[in-house]
Formats: C-alpha cells, structure tokens, sequence
C-alpha cells in the first residue's frame, strides 16, 4: 500500500511506514510538519519564501530581491532576521558552487 504526501508543488509518494520513522521522513522534505508556534516578522517571511523559491540564495541576493519591498533593509538587518527568527527552518551551506541558504 502507498501513500502520498502532498508538498508544494509537487507530491512524493511514500510506502506505508510506521508513524515515528514517517514522522522523521517528514521532517527531511518539508518545511513545517507541525504548526509553527514562533513569531516571524515580515522580513523573516519574506526571507524564508524567498529562499524557498530560488535555493542556494546569498544575503546579497536576498537584499536585491527585498530591498523594493522595504524601506530601510541593510544586509545587517537580513542576518539578523535569519539568525534571530528562521535559523531552525533554513541552513547555510558551504560549497565552492552551492554555497548559500536552503530550506531545511
């Protein structure tokens, strides 16, 4: 028997697992299993959709795209929304050609 599981925009079907091992797979492939109970400001949204939607992204690339958005955004200001608010859903990664931000 398999089941699916439905993550935007595509699914990924899964087999029949037991609910603690599937709840781990879970966790691999998306970005929020369980509601999240943390309050992200606008900037942290916006920082996590924009990370989601083009991977691989650096805080440079994240200032372009936001600054239109808003007033007054500095690179400081984008370290510290990831570090303070999304830290737990994204991750930084080290790599001569990969190197930025990904959702976990």
């Amino acid at each position: 028997m398999w089941g699916s599981l439905i993550i935007a925009p595509s699914v990924i079907t899964i087999p029949r697992i037991p609910r603690r091992i599937k709840h781990g797979i879970l966790k691999r492939y998306c970005i929020k299993c369980d509601q999240i109970n943390a309050s992200i400001s606008d900037l942290g949204l916006a920082i996590l959709k924009h990370v989601k939607e083009n991977p691989g992204s650096n805080v440079s690339s994240i200032f372009d795209s936001l600054s239109k958005s808003f007033d007054g955004l500095t690179l400081d200001k984008i370290r510290n929304a990831i570090k303070r608010e999304i830290a737990e859903y994204i991750e930084h990664r080290e790599s001569k050609k990969t190197r930025g931000y990904y959702v976990r």
